[in-house]
């Protein structure tokens, strides 16, 4: 019983402190949500789109066949990184690594998830605002632009999820048989 409750209280505190951990890097270095996040997600979207990568005065900017997309600190999808962080730390909890390889490993795996999902979400961008964007009416541009965003980000975060759900299930099934 008592192993119990202190299982429960770890998957419950883990993640928040992975979280207020990689939070208040954030504070302490707001620099990194231009300088790596919106870069290493503009490069990879850029790469991706056979483009070069150039700096401009609000961040970075890459062509998709002739339109330019520029990735701001906004697009540094810094709260998806945040997201990710705690469920990480939620999941190697349950998966019942220690406390400090649980919390690096939070916090450090987040930080290519994000820019990798974050190009992906780029590039699903740059083909909406390409293809689908101009055909509806102007005011419905930021939405749409969110609406694409969600529709990457969301989905991603389930199926990460999802895999390491199934990690987990194996790990225990092998474990109990």
């Amino acid at each position: 019983m008592n192993r119990d409750i202190r299982f429960q209280t770890k998957t419950a505190w883990m993640p928040a402190c992975a979280l207020c951990i990689n939070w208040s890097v954030l504070q302490l270095c707001p620099w990194l949500e231009l300088g790596v996040f919106a870069r290493a997600a503009a490069w990879l979207a850029g790469a991706c789109a056979g483009s070069p990568v150039a700096t401009c005065a609000d961040g970075w900017k890459f062509w998709f066949h002739g339109l330019p997309m520029l990735v701001t600190t906004t697009c540094s999808a810094t709260d998806y990184f945040l997201l990710l962080t705690a469920l990480l730390g939620w999941q190697l909890a349950r998966a019942g690594v220690s406390t400090l390889r649980g919390l690096t490993a939070a916090c450090l795996l987040a930080v290519p998830v994000t820019i990798t999902v974050n190009a992906l979400r780029l590039i699903t961008l740059a083909v909406a605002h390409r293809w689908l964007i101009p055909l509806a009416p102007d005011t419905y541009e930021h939405f749409l632009h969110l609406l694409f965003g969600l529709a990457v980000f969301l989905p991603a975060l389930v199926a990460i999820n999802a895999l390491l759900e199934l990690r987990h299930d194996r790990i225990t099934t092998h474990t109990v048989s």
